[in-house]
């Protein structure tokens, strides 16, 4: 549903701040969020309306102290207890920083996830992780954005004398000493939880070396741009419901032209999309119901994916609520995740595993290799 701009950005800001249900944004663009924040103190008051009107209408059958519990039980769902949250990060920033960059670091809550911070390296994507710079620490994944194989985790931290002192292990075995292989400085166990290791960086230094920070800052952007693509078409198609704003590269979704426990229904649907071999999404929750998850971080992936996801899904889901079998032909039984992933890559290559019809206009049918 379209909306005047400013409409349309505080219901970004309602979305984001609370459990409200609001209309679906066709036109919703990633930099709303940053331009939403000017109507929090609105959804903030709208929230605080809330909390007063349960409690007016309770205090008059209940005694005080039920009707106030009550009152903080209403926030609790309104919220997700996310002011809880942010109220206990700021007595904790006012209470431990002396300086006002300290609090602001401490109160810094992340909402880059864990490979977020690679977006730093794309200029269409660095404004929306302004105030990362105030962190002490960032802790994101190279084996997502930035393509690199599974695994290898990256920690980058401020002040290197917190980093030794929090990590910096002292056993008797691990004594330091001037001469032979316990000599020199700096150990690598000292910068980390991990004693032992293999060399995470050497896969990390050749990725960067090969495409260096431009290119992968590229790839980042160009997910968030096929994220986009996808909402439109999940909002474009009728028998689809997108549950979320697109901020960068992931987009909830999920099946809802069908009678029943829809929930189960999407399950199913992602479990059969897996099991053929089209593509990998997950699941996860989103307002308390299923979503179907995806994550758009391989630099194979084109648009024509996008297309093959939307009308596997729409196929899985109208064959499931008609009580058939979506895709005869599947692989073998899954019994490692991973497995899951390497199938599905072959997509980027090969094309859909087994034919289906496209179900809107503009978009593709699947092809069988």
């Amino acid at each position: 549903m379209a909306f005047p701009r400013q409409v349309s950005l505080f219901l970004v800001a309602t979305q984001f701040l609370t459990r409200l249900p609001v209309p679906a944004l066709v036109d919703f663009q990633p930099s709303w969020l940053r331009h939403s924040a000017r109507y929090f103190p609105l959804v903030g008051t709208l929230v605080g309306g809330i909390n007063v009107a349960v409690w007016w209408l309770l205090r008059h059958a209940l005694p005080p102290a039920l009707s106030i519990g009550l009152m903080m039980a209403a926030s609790l769902l309104v919220t997700g207890a996310f002011h809880e949250d942010g109220f206990a990060d700021s007595c904790d920033g006012f209470g431990g920083g002396t300086t006002r960059e300290r609090v602001l670091a401490i109160m810094k809550d992340s909402r880059v996830g864990a490979y977020g911070a690679i977006g730093m390296l794309s200029p269409r994507l660095k404004p929306l992780l302004a105030g990362i710079e105030r962190a002490d620490s960032v802790a994101f994944d190279f084996h997502k954005w930035a393509q690199v194989p599974y695994d290898a985790g990256c920690i980058v931290v401020r002040d290197p004398v917190r980093q030794l002192e929090t990590f910096g292990a002292e056993a008797a075995y691990l004594r330091r000493e001037q001469r032979g292989l316990a000599g020199g400085g700096v150990w690598p166990c000292d910068l980390g939880p991990d004693l032992s290791r293999g060399f995470r960086a050497l896969k990390v230094w050749m990725t960067l070396s090969a495409y260096g920070a431009d290119r992968i800052g590229a790839i980042a952007a160009r997910t968030c741009e096929l994220a986009a693509m996808l909402a439109s078409r999940v909002d474009a198609q009728p028998d689809l419901q997108r549950l979320a704003p697109v901020t960068l590269n992931i987009v909830c979704f999920r099946f809802i032209a069908a009678e029943g426990d829809l929930d189960r229904l999407n399950a199913e649907i992602v479990a059969e999309v897996q099991e053929a071999g089209i593509a990998a999404p997950s699941t996860t929750i989103v307002n308390g119901v299923l979503a179907i998850r995806a994550a758009i971080v391989n630099h194979r992936t084109t648009v024509a994916d996008i297309a093959i996801l939307v009308d596997a899904v729409v196929h899985a889901g109208r064959a499931r609520a008609a009580g058939r079998t979506p895709f005869p032909k599947k692989m073998p039984p899954v019994t490692h995740r991973g497995q899951v992933y390497r199938e599905a890559s072959r997509l980027g290559d090969a094309g859909a595993r087994g034919p289906f019809p496209a179900t809107s206009a503009g978009t593709l049918a699947a092809v069988p290799p």
